[in-house]
């Protein structure tokens, strides 16, 4: 009961970025002989409470996984159809003990609507974001180098794998959670998310800081391997060879359907329909909550005044994208990333990417580096696992990186990391697909 009480009024009072996702008890704070505080026995204390919360030190990703099925299981229905929430006939009833078991035993808090509009699936993603200390929407929080999921204690000949996410266009790491999770247990997986001021620094102040973020947590011996969807992968290669030039050795990239660095800008009204409609998850026409000739496509410029604060926040709430206690700033900050990532790769200088070296990959969606936004906004019906199939390089980066190896899934560019084609986008990062050979189609 203190800890929810606790919990209640950190929510009032903090940003939800800031609100603490784990809370213990602790009868006293470890003190030196000087009577001041000794460091090393407080993160030994600290390491145990979080165990102790989490349910132990062997608590993995699968181990909530099952838990959040069991709960599942117990109120709504059989996990295994995938049926959604309310198709397995449950009522607002039966979300309010969902969400009472998965507060009580897992200590993780699922907003209701989140719950009653998905499916198991969905509502395992949910728990790890919470877990995670990850928004639930596709929205940043400028933290830097997040840590998704550590490595495992089985097979320690890969325990120095690491992997980092770079961020697309939201500036957060939202999409790559459940990849991160078809990635093998013995990786560690963590993802970049980008600050807005160091966007308005332009590409390369984005690239520095982020490669600060990664070179001050990650040791220069190890097997990093930066990957990213669209934006984030023309930020995996620029960070690659900035962290190749500061003596990471074993340095690679794996562009996720990257577009052209050196002549792809966005619109921000476009900007602004993914941020609502993907970011946000609101369906319907993302306009509807644009004023003047922004709402009608007269103009590409979004201002601040041209967008309707508050029926987005509401709409936000309904999806369970946002609360009312974040109020609109969190909404105008999260907005003001996705506007300066949409324009971002103005200022990248496509010369500076240009090299054999550090080895990348390249993963090509169906339509190459021509994105069509209309997919970002559009009931995506691709049900069937397409295959990752070799092409021969071509567009600018077979110039900028004559080296790479080029493949193809033939689907819709932010179909990619979707179930089920983030299964291919898994196997492909980590090589259990037939590799393919530059040159060749």
């Amino acid at each position: 009961m203190l800890k929810r009480k606790v919990s209640d009024r950190f929510e009032v009072e903090l940003p939800w970025y800031a609100v603490p996702r784990l809370l213990g008890v602790a009868s006293e704070i470890p003190l030196t002989g000087r009577g001041k505080r000794d460091t090393e026995a407080t993160a030994s204390l600290l390491k145990n409470l979080v165990c102790s919360v989490k349910g132990g030190p062997d608590s993995t990703a699968e181990d909530l996984g099952s838990a959040v099925t069991e709960i599942w299981r117990r109120y709504v229905g059989d996990p295994e159809d995938l049926r959604s929430f309310t198709e397995s006939g449950a009522d607002s009833l039966t979300a309010v003990s969902v969400r009472g078991d998965l507060l009580e035993k897992l200590d993780v808090d699922v907003p209701l609507p989140v719950i009653i509009g998905g499916n198991v699936r969905d509502l395992i993603d949910a728990s790890h974001r919470v877990r995670a200390g990850v928004h639930a929407g596709h929205l940043s929080s400028g933290q830097g180098l997040v840590r998704l999921r550590g490595a495992s204690q089985g097979d320690q000949s890969a325990k120095n794998v690491q992997w980092v996410f770079l961020p697309p266009m939201s500036g957060a790491v939202t999409r790559y959670l459940r990849l991160s999770r078809l990635l093998p247990d013995s990786h560690q997986v963590s993802a970049c998310e980008t600050a807005r001021a160091d966007l308005e620094g332009g590409f390369a102040t984005v690239v520095s800081a982020m490669s600060d973020a990664i070179a001050a947590e990650i040791p220069f011996d190890a097997d990093l391997r930066l990957s990213g969807f669209s934006l984030g992968g023309v930020y995996a290669r620029a960070v690659a060879v900035e962290l190749a030039s500061r003596g990471f050795t074993r340095c690679s990239a794996y562009l996720i359907d990257p577009p052209d660095p050196s002549g792809h800008v966005t619109s921000e009204r476009t900007a602004f329909l993914v941020f609502a409609q993907v970011g946000l998850a609101i369906p319907g026409d993302g306009a509807r909550f644009l004023r003047g000739p922004a709402a009608t496509g007269k103009v590409s410029e979004v201002r601040g005044e041209d967008i309707d604060w508050h029926e987005l926040l509401t709409a936000a709430v309904a999806t369970g994208m946002a609360t009312f206690n974040e109020g609109t700033q969190t909404l105008r900050d999260a907005w003001e990333v996705y506007r300066l990532n949409a324009s971002i790769l103005s200022s990248c200088d496509a010369d500076n990417l240009v090299g054999q070296l550090p080895p990348t990959r390249i993963l090509v969606g169906a339509t190459g580096e021509d994105i069509g936004y209309d997919g970002a906004v559009a009931e995506r019906g691709e049900k069937t696992q397409a295959k990752i199939e070799p092409v021969a390089p071509s567009g600018a980066w077979s110039k900028i990186c004559p080296a790479a190896t080029f493949d193809r899934l033939g689907v819709d560019h932010f179909a990619l990391l979707d179930p089920p084609h983030d299964v291919a986008v898994a196997q492909w990062l980590t090589g259990n697909v037939e590799p393919s050979t530059p040159g060749t189609a």
